[in-house]
């Protein structure tokens, strides 16, 4: 009924209102469609990637935690399942097209496997399980690799939805995930009998250098360079004006220290590649330079000349 007095109602509206309701719908759906396809090819594929990364880690991991709470190695069958779901999420990533980088799933798999086992001989010792002579030992371990887990899928995550908008991956959900992940640690710890005591800080760098290392691999990055001035001083000339920079060089002296840098120049150098952002100080004296400056008043054996370029007097 409604609809029907809608309808009635649009009639009765001016041509001219009609034509302008349907040009401002029309606006808003041209605006809105970019919005929800912003990202590029390569960012799409990077986190989608990343994503498959994070299932994989945190599938095995999972595997382990199993094994670590029966005491018994993990289950084959778990290990390969995480491996075939990663391999089809992988390449359905490349099938789509425009990845910045192809061919390289054996090295991220390579690399959660590698941080996978050290995570486990960390925690549960070497042969895995080790360690794990008890149930609360046992107990404490699979809720150490669990949070690890988590942990590890979370941050990887958040990275994906970074990636997919050309960003970095948002602080607050990186700080979602440590805390969550220092809140399971200490419960687990809290009940006591654990195998290894104190190693908090040592998985959560493992965890980070794991995911700053994928990321990196992953990710699209811009590169930048860095210009240089070159300038030619003739063995006689003992000062330069650089660009809002003044540098002063006794040829006595073939070495100077500037901020971060050290530049040497041989006595038969006549060429030199100096940064724009490199400074230092011209000493004034007495006088003018017409008719003469006056001596005396420069340290060492820098003496009181004019210098037509300044105008002034000045020690060299």
């Amino acid at each position: 009924m409604r609809s029907a007095e809608a309808k009635r109602a649009m009639r009765r509206w001016p041509a001219v209102i009609q034509l302008g309701l349907l040009l401002g719908a029309f606006a808003l759906v041209l605006v809105a469609g970019p919005l929800r396809g912003d990202s590029t090819s390569a960012q799409v594929c990077a986190s989608r990637k990343l994503k498959a990364t994070s299932v994989k880690a945190k599938g095995k991991l999972k595997c382990h935690v199993r094994a670590a709470k029966d005491h018994v190695p993990p289950s084959s069958g778990c290990l390969s399942s995480y491996d075939d779901r990663f391999s089809r999420s992988w390449d359905k990533a490349e099938f789509a097209g425009g990845c910045a980088t192809v061919g390289d799933k054996s090295s991220i798999e390579n690399k959660v496997d590698a941080f996978v086992d050290d995570v486990v001989s960390e925690l549960t010792g070497s042969p895995e399980g080790a360690l794990l002579g008890t149930a609360d030992a046992q107990r404490c371990a699979a809720a150490k690799l669990r949070a690890t887990a988590r942990k590890t899928y979370a941050k990887l995550r958040c990275q994906a939805r970074g990636a997919k908008v050309g960003m970095p991956a948002d602080s607050s959900c990186l700080s979602k995930a440590e805390a969550k992940f220092a809140q399971s640690w200490s419960r687990a710890e809290h009940r006591g009998g654990c195998a290894t005591t104190a190693d908090q800080s040592t998985i959560e760098g493992k965890v980070d250098a794991f995911v700053n290392d994928v990321v990196m691999e992953l990710v699209p990055t811009s590169t930048t360079t860095t210009t240089s001035t070159l300038i030619t001083l003739p063995l006689t000339t003992t000062s330069v004006v650089l660009p809002s920079t003044t540098l002063t060089l006794p040829l006595t002296t073939t070495t100077v220290v500037l901020p971060s840098t050290t530049l040497t120049l041989a006595l038969t150098t006549t060429t030199a590649v100096l940064p724009t952002t490199t400074s230092s100080t011209l000493i004034a004296c007495t006088g003018v330079v017409f008719p003469a400056c006056s001596l005396g008043g420069c340290p060492g054996a820098l003496h009181c000349t004019g210098n037509t370029l300044l105008g002034a007097c000045v020690c060299q």
